[in-house]
């Protein structure tokens, strides 16, 4: 068998449980597609971590798990999962380019993706104007206008981050009110370039060699324009598990069914993360995770042994 352990996704549990299992002498491979640590890298801060009353800068937390793992002999592998197949005493990652990657024990963490609008594709201005990450790209908009779609959280971060450099930022929210939080929602109101459209749809954008125009519709009806050179959309996100359908139990919004061991209805295949049922969504749950997955095949392995 090729490895002991394949872990599907890169972010805090993914490369928590790498550590740790590798730690064990266990072969390790795991597999991402793009960069390493997920979000981590443009969260400034993680407060109350590792324990409250402390925080941690997000890069440097990143930085030391991909550090820590690497450390521990885990096999990094880029590329994106397709299909994941079992038989009797083994299971394989199957990637899109025909590479599949056998193991005793498979671990899912993909995470979760942003969620796309309904009825609208914005596909032809990735790398033209469709911002991914907003802390890492923000400095090529600078002098720019750019629109936010989103009003959690999330998209409000996003807006402050590219307020810094953009001459106008505009956070577009279908809802009469943001699901930010107080203190979010005041810094927005005390950044002089930022404007916020609530009731309002993004419902196009166009561009010839890149984006160019963004069209909206507000909650009477009216539609308008609004010339932008970079768009960032946050609302809401999904379980990125399309590739498991037919394969591990999900539940009807796609996270994947899991036992206190973290395993699936498949035995030996586990998940954690933000992709699993009654995730948290926090880096601290998602190491928790990290550990009980480890454990358990810890266990088992010593079992079968």
């Amino acid at each position: 068998m090729e490895h002991d352990v394949v872990i599907i996704g890169g972010g805090a549990s993914g490369l928590t449980a790498a550590q740790m299992l590798a730690g064990e002498s266990l072969r390790v491979a795991l597999v991402s597609e793009g960069s390493l640590a997920g979000d981590l890298p443009n969260l400034e801060w993680l407060n109350d971590f590792p324990r409250d009353g402390h925080r941690v800068q997000g890069s440097e937390f990143a930085a030391r798990l991909i550090d820590d793992a690497q450390a521990a002999g885990v096999r990094f592998i880029e590329g994106r999962v397709q299909e994941l197949e079992s038989y009797s005493s083994s299971h394989a990652a199957v990637l899109t380019n025909g590479r599949a990657l056998t193991a005793t024990f498979m671990v899912l963490a993909p995470g979760r993706k942003r969620r796309q609008i309904e009825a609208m594709s914005l596909d032809q201005f990735k790398g033209r104007g469709l911002i991914d990450c907003a802390a890492c790209e923000a400095v090529f908009y600078r002098g720019q206008s750019v629109v936010v779609c989103g009003g959690g959280q999330g998209a409000v971060v996003d807006a402050l981050h590219l307020a810094r450099f953009a001459a106008a930022v505009t956070l577009v929210e279908q809802g009469a009110q943001l699901n930010c939080g107080a203190d979010l929602e005041a810094l927005l109101k005390s950044s002089p370039n930022i404007r916020v459209l609530r009731a309002t749809l993004l419902t196009g954008a166009s561009g010839s060699s890149g984006l160019e125009l963004i069209q909206l519709r507000d909650s009477s009806g009216s539609a308008r324009s609004l010339a932008a050179q970079g768009l960032v959309v946050q609302v809401g996100r999904t379980p990125a598990t399309d590739f498991l359908i037919n394969t591990v139990g999900l539940d009807a919004r796609g996270y994947i069914e899991v036992d206190e061991r973290m395993q699936t209805d498949v035995p030996n295949v586990f998940a954690i993360g933000d992709a699993r049922c009654g995730a948290r969504f926090t880096v601290s749950n998602a190491v928790a995770d990290a550990r009980t997955v480890a454990n358990a095949i810890r266990a088992s392995h010593l079992t079968d042994a």
